[in-house]
């Protein structure tokens, strides 16, 4: 990747950022600096996807120029608008500057595998790149994307957000460089440690929040190189945005949580209507608790609803549901032992340490407001082991293609409750503290 181009993909990126920020409503509490920067981000792919999704829709041939217009105009009318309220909190001092350096290196770390090479993912190369340069080449959607038996292996039912976000920044750079691709799914870190830490931070104190950017910024099991190009990235910074906004009982940024994390894998229906669920039944619920569950569901809804008309009904040839037959029974209680056996004897040692120190914290430390995510994160998993026992081929092998990589993603949105419960504890004083 050549420094030109590499200037370009970023000037996109903050460009998109500042148009994105239109989005980021201030409701449900204040934000910190870095939550803005953070939900801007976010915000700013999912606006980056729509114009292009409609300047396809009007047939204009979107390019940059007309790209950077649309998000230069959009981002000088969010510099004049009022600025939202932001809650400043303490500063990064001492220990909290070192940790928000160290997650600076983790960022860098990853950087570096995302844009050293183009990507080479087999999921890159099958799904998501081949839908992303296929609109991006055809200038359009084709059909053939769904219908077509000779691209049934490339999952015609996955959603299209992460396709059309590399076919907008790659039309809005100037031509597709899978090099330079890379740059989006290093935002969606970035992204996903900046709201992971300010709203740590928020909740808990400077300490909180940069101990919290550690521990999303060095998740390696999601921010390597073979994960640069899937929807995996993408998709955990969508998870965070909608913990931290049900947390937070925003029904505007819920909403708009719900729509990147519905978008973004099919999964992302589940945790939205997991959140929404254990959210509003809440004892003590308010009733912007129920306005953000209530949010959360229509959004869900409307984007299946639209999906069903735009492409029709389409099934997941990994995946086979005969299984849960009554008559079949049997078959169903040892394709779920296969899974767990599977999942006993795939484990690293250094996997079983890491979940024993995870079982240590939440034994050792208090509740929180943030626990009810707890509820929906395991949930999650549990659906995960259930799809693997329902996999059309081998159970034991569909949970190790793709159990680990895939439950991977919950652990940037597992470091919000992780780093408030620490914030509770004697050695980070929980100072600003919401109620």
């Amino acid at each position: 990747m050549t420094a030109a181009i590499l200037a370009r993909g970023i000037a996109v990126l903050v460009l998109a950022a500042a148009a994105g920020s239109l989005l980021v409503v201030r409701s449900g509490g204040e934000l910190t600096l870095e939550e803005t920067a953070g939900w801007s981000l976010g915000a700013g792919t999912l606006l980056l996807a729509c114009l292009y999704a409609l300047l396809l829709s009007i047939h204009a041939s979107p390019g940059p120029r007309k790209l950077g217009f649309l998000l230069a105009l959009l981002a000088g009318i969010s510099v004049m608008r009022r600025a939202p309220g932001r809650r400043t909190g303490a500063p990064y001092s001492g220990l909290a500057l070192a940790l928000a350096g160290a997650a600076a290196a983790g960022i860098a770390v990853y950087a570096l595998q995302a844009c050293a090479e183009p990507l080479w993912s087999t999921d890159f190369l099958a799904i998501w790149g081949l839908k992303g340069k296929t609109i991006h080449s055809t200038g359009g959607v084709p059909g053939r994307l769904f219908r077509d038996p000779a691209l049934a292996w490339s999952h015609p039912e996955y959603p299209l957000f992460v396709p059309l976000l590399m076919a907008a920044f790659s039309a809005a750079t100037g031509g597709w460089n899978d090099e330079a691709l890379g740059l989006l799914f290093v935002l969606g870190q970035i992204a996903a440690v900046l709201v992971v830490a300010g709203y740590c931070r928020r909740r808990g104190g400077p300490r909180a929040g940069a101990l919290a950017a550690v521990l999303v910024a060095f998740w390696y099991p999601l921010y390597r190189a073979f994960e640069t190009g899937l929807a995996e990235i993408p998709f955990a910074l969508s998870l965070v945005l909608l913990a931290t906004a049900a947390a937070d009982e925003s029904p505007a940024r819920s909403a708009l949580a719900a729509l990147l994390c519905v978008a973004t894998k099919q999964e992302g229906t589940a945790f939205a209507l997991l959140v929404a669920g254990t959210l509003a039944p809440r004892r003590g619920a308010s009733r912007s608790s129920r306005r953000a569950a209530l949010a959360i569901a229509a959004v869900t809804a409307l984007h299946g609803g639209a999906l069903l008309f735009a492409r029709g009904a389409l099934h997941d040839r990994d995946f086979t549901f005969a299984a849960l037959a009554p008559s079949r029974a049997g078959e169903l209680v040892g394709r779920l032992g296969r899974v767990a056996r599977a999942l006993v004897t795939t484990g690293t040692p250094a996997e079983l340490f890491a979940l024993a120190c995870l079982a240590g914290i939440f034994l050792l430390t208090r509740r929180t407001r943030e626990d009810f995510l707890l509820i929906a994160l395991a949930a999650q998993v549990g659906i995960y082991l259930g799809a693997c026992a329902l996999s059309a081929y081998d159970p034991a092998w569909q949970l190790r293609s793709a159990f680990f990589r895939i439950a991977a993603t919950l652990g940037p949105a597992l470091a919000v409750v992780v780093g408030c419960r620490l914030a509770r504890e004697a050695t980070i004083p929980a100072r600003a503290a919401a109620p």
